[in-house]
């Protein structure tokens, strides 16, 4: 059974998710490598214009966001590296094994969406549509006894 469909989403899920997980991996890098007491101050200058915020809790607030996101960023960069992965994986298993690619590409796609809390909304999605179909199609059935049915003989 060709599997055109689901070879074509796999491949187009892939290549998106390759080329998030080069743009998180940039970003990551770039925070990392990044003047931080520049971006302290900028995030310090935004919250002292809030005339709620107290100028102490500003310098903690700005040190806790550069925290989140140094942190959230290795964490999106190791899911997107495990759903490219297995995405890879079940490509290469897609015709041998339709059920297994299937499976992963759910793993895949499911894991995409729930752990980088639905950021990768379209990738997954490609990956969760494509296992839902390598997982419900189903070869056609083929009558016993060739092509066709015999066929009585108009006597």
């Amino acid at each position: 059974m060709k599997r055109t469909g689901e070879m074509v989403l796999g491949i187009i899920g892939v290549v998106i998710t390759f080329l998030a997980f080069f743009l998180v991996m940039f970003t990551v890098i770039g925070v990392q490598q990044a003047d931080l007491t520049q971006m302290t101050n900028m995030i310090e200058q935004e919250l002292a214009n809030d005339p709620n915020i107290p100028a102490q809790e500003a310098e903690e607030l700005s040190a806790m966001v550069l925290g989140v996101v140094s942190s959230a960023g290795w964490w999106f960069l190791a899911v997107h590296a495990i759903g490219l992965v297995l995405g890879i994986i079940a490509l290469v298993k897609l015709n041998r094994n339709a059920k297994t690619a299937g499976i992963l590409f759910l793993v895949a796609g499911g894991g995409l969406l729930l752990l980088t809390v639905g950021f990768s909304f379209l990738y997954a999605a490609l990956f969760i549509i494509a296992g839902l179909m390598c997982l419900l199609r189903k070869p056609p059935v083929k009558p016993e006894g060739g092509d066709y049915p015999e066929q009585p003989r108009p006597e």
